[in-house]
């Protein structure tokens, strides 16, 4: 009779280790899609600010190559005689980040892009005449 009722005590004992490795499993496995969810969405966002700074950049080329006092004649400040270059009000802000200029010459601008997801902070880019763009 005892050893009936340590059996049975024991095949309990192994059934609720089961059951139990079977709950933490599904924790395990839904911490990992909600991370890599996240990991996803921060890399989305981070591409689609570095789309916005290219754009910035063709419409940064654009004004340095217009003249006749409606662009840099063929520099970002006004040193030709041109104007200074300034980002478009519709290119300011953008479903993914806020972007502005933070440095400006005659050869380059600066442009910094705050995002408006918390996981990627800011992305700085150096734009030059040519419409190169390097990350900073």
């Amino acid at each position: 009779m005892f050893l009936l009722e340590v059996t049975s005590i024991v095949e309990n004992y192994m059934a609720v280790k089961k059951v139990f490795h079977v709950v933490i499993l599904f924790i395990m496995i839904g911490c990992a899609v909600v991370v890599l969810a996240g990991i996803r969405s921060a890399d989305e966002n981070r591409k689609a600010i570095t789309a916005g700074i290219d754009r910035i950049g063709y419409h940064a080329v654009l004004h340095v190559r217009a003249g006749n006092g409606k662009g840099g004649n063929g520099v970002f400040t006004t040193a030709n005689g041109g104007t200074e270059y300034r980002i478009p009000q519709q290119l300011q802000k953008t479903d993914h980040a806020s972007y502005s200029v933070i440095d400006i010459t005659d050869e380059f601008i600066v442009v910094r892009a705050i995002s408006r997801l918390s996981a990627v902070g800011e992305i700085v880019a150096r734009i030059d005449r040519e419409g190169r763009v390097e990350m900073l």
